[in-house]
C-alpha cells in the first residue's frame, strides 16, 4: 500500500493533467478530429504492445530471479527489445497507407505520429520495468510524469498555436522521447551487446504469448471506438471517448496500485506469495470498487466540465457508470494474471484476452445499432468479465491459491449497487448535489481505510525487525 501511494499520486497527477487538457481539446478541435485523436491513440497503442514482441514485459525477470548478473542481463534484453520495435515499428510506418485505409481514416499526420511515438514509449516500458524489479518507485513515477504531462502541456501549446490533431501529436511525441531518455538515464541501462540466442529465444517464449494478449487487451479496451465511428460516424467516437476517458480514472487506479503490486507479489517467499496474494486481492478490489461508486457518481459534474453541451454530457453518464463496473474484474484478471506470469504459464494470456475481445467485438455489433454507446459500454463490461472469470479459472489450475470469493462476492456486489445508482440517479439540481454528497463520503472512507492499512503495514514491519509497535 505504501508503496501504491506512490504510483497513485503519479496517476493522479497524470490524470489530472488529462482532464485540464480533455475540454481544452474538445473545444479546440472539431468532433471529427477528436474522433481522429481516439483512433490515432488504438493505433499506438497497439504498436505499443506488439512492437517488442514481449521482451518489455520479461527484461526485468532475471532481477526477480535474483541472478548475480541480472541488471546486466536485463540490459541485454533491453537492447534487443530496442532494435526489434524499430524494425517493427519502421515496417508498420511504410505499410501505414494500406492498413489505416477505412474505418481509421486514413494514414494522416496525427496517425503518423501515432505510430513512432510506439518506438520511444517501447523503449521506455523496458526501462521502467527494470525500476519496477528494483522498487524505485520514485525514478518510474519521474520518468512517466515528463512523458505523460510533459507530453500533455506540450501538446495543448500547440494546439493554441494550430488547432490539428497532427499538432496535439507533435507534442505528444516529443513528451514520450523526453521520458524515454529519462527512464534509460535513471534505470542506468546502455545499449549491450545482445543476449545469446538461447536467453533471447527463453525470453520470447515467456514474453510473446503477451503480444497476443495485449493486442486483444486494447481490443477489448478500445476497438469500440472503430466500430462506433463505422456504424455512427466520428461525431459518437469523440463522444464515446469523453466517457470512457473520464472511466479511465478508474483504470489509472487499478494500474497503479498494480505497479506496486505484482512486484510485491513477485519478490514474497514461496511459502508466503499465494497467502498474500488472495488476502491482497480482497483489499485491492474494495478500494477500487470504493473508487469506482465515488467516480460513478460524480460522472455529471466531471462531464459537464470535460466537454461542452454539443457533447451532451448527462447521456454520458450511465456508459460511465457502466464502464466503471468493468474496474472489479479488472482486479480478478490482474490477480489471475500474477499467478501466471510468476509459474510461466503465459500461453494462458493467449487466449484469455482474445476471447474477451471476441465478446467485447460481437456484443458491440449486436447493440451499438440499438443502444448506442450505452450498448458499447455494456459490451466492455461483458468483455472485461470474461477476463476475468477466465483469469481465475487458469490460475486455479497452476497454483493453490486461497483466494476469499465470499468476501469479494460482498464487494461486487454493494459495488454494483451504487453503480446502478450512479447511472440512472438525476444529474442535475439537489440530485446532483446528494451524488457528489455521496461521492466525498465515500472517499472519506477510503482514505480511512488506507490509513488502517499504512498503520497495519507499519506494525508488521516493526514486528518483523523486533521493535515495538
Amino acid at each position: 500500500m505504501g508503496e501504491g501511494l506512490i504510483y497513485l499520486v503519479a496517476r493522479i497527477l497524470q490524470f489530472g493533467s488529462y482532464i485540464l487538457v480533455l475540454p481544452v481539446v474538445t473545444r479546440l478541435l472539431s468532433q471529427e478530429e477528436v474522433g481522429v485523436v481516439a483512433l490515432a491513440t488504438l493505433v499506438f497503442q497497439a504498436l505499443l504492445g506488439a512492437a517488442s514482441l514481449g521482451l518489455t514485459t520479461v527484461v526485468a525477470f532475471p532481477i526477480y530471479e535474483r541472478a548475480a548478473d541480472g541488471h546486466h542481463r536485463a540490459a541485454q534484453m533491453l537492447t534487443a527489445s530496442a532494435a526489434i520495435s524499430t524494425a517493427i515499428i519502421a515496417a508498420a510506418h511504410l505499410a501505414g497507407p494500406w492498413w489505416a485505409r477505412g474505418g481509421l481514416g486514413g494514414y494522416g499526420p496525427a496517425m503518423q505520429l501515432a505510430v513512432w511515438m510506439a518506438l520511444p514509449m517501447s523503449i521506455q516500458s523496458g526501462c521502467l520495468s527494470v525500476l519496477q524489479a528494483q522498487r524505485r518507485s520514485a525514478a518510474f513515477v519521474l520518468s512517466t510524469l515528463v512523458s505523460t504531462i510533459g507530453g500533455q502541456l506540450l501538446g495543448l501549446l500547440l494546439l493554441w498555436g494550430r488547432a490539428t490533431s497532427g499538432a496535439y501529436f507533435v507534442g505528444l511525441l516529443v513528451g514520450a522521447v523526453a521520458g524515454c531518455l529519462v527512464s534509460a538515464t535513471l534505470a542506468k541501462v546502455t545499449p549491450r551487446r545482445l543476449p545469446s540466442r538461447t536467453e533471447l529465444s527463453a525470453a520470447l517464449r515467456h514474453g510473446s504469448p503477451t503480444v497476443v494478449h495485449t493486442l486483444a487487451a486494447i481490443v477489448l479496451s478500445a476497438g469500440d471506438r472503430v466500430i462506433l465511428a463505422d456504424q455512427l460516424g466520428l461525431t459518437a467516437a469523440a463522444r464515446y471517448q469523453v466517457a470512457y476517458s473520464l472511466a479511465t480514472a478508474g483504470f489509472s487506479l487499478t494500474n497503479a496500485l498494480n505497479n506496486a503490486w505484482a512486484p510485491h507479489i513477485f519478490s514474497e517467499s514461496e511459502e508466503r506469495r499465494w497467502i498474500t496474494l488472495a488476502d491482497s486481492s480482497v483489499r485491492v478490489a474494495v478500494l477500487v470498487a470504493g473508487s469506482a461508486g465515488a467516480l460513478g457518481l460524480a460522472a455529471p459534474l466531471a462531464l459537464r466540465f470535460a466537454a461542452p453541451p454539443t457533447y451532451q454530457p448527462d447521456e454520458l453518464v450511465l456508459p460511465v457508470a457502466i464502464i466503471l463496473g468493468s474496474m472489479l474484474f479488472e482486479v480478478r484478471y490482474l490477480s489471475g494474471m500474477h499467478v501466471l506470469f510468476w509459474t510461466k504459464r503465459t500461453a494462458s494470456l493467449a487466449l484469455i484476452q482474445p476471447a474477451s475481445a471476441m465478446v467485447n467485438i460481437a456484443l458491440n455489433l449486436l447493440l451499438i445499432r440499438t443502444f448506442g454507446l450505452s450498448g458499447a459500454a455494456l459490451a466492455t463490461l461483458a468483455g472485461y468479465a470474461t477476463a476475468g472469470l477466465m483469469s481465475r479459472a487458469a490460475a486455479r489450475r497452476v497454483a493453490d491459491v486461497p483466494w476469499q470469493g465470499r468476501n469479494e462476492a460482498m464487494v461486487f456486489v454493494v459495488s454494483a449497487i451504487v453503480l446502478v445508482i450512479a447511472g440512472f440517479a438525476p444529474g442535475g439540481g439537489l440530485p446532483l448535489a446528494l451524488r457528489l454528497v455521496a461521492a466525498v463520503a465515500i472517499g472519506a472512507v477510503l482514505l480511512r481505510l488506507i490509513q488502517a492499512e499504512l498503520r497495519r503495514e507499519n506494525r508488521e514491519v516493526r514486528a518483523g525487525l523486533g521493535e515495538p509497535g
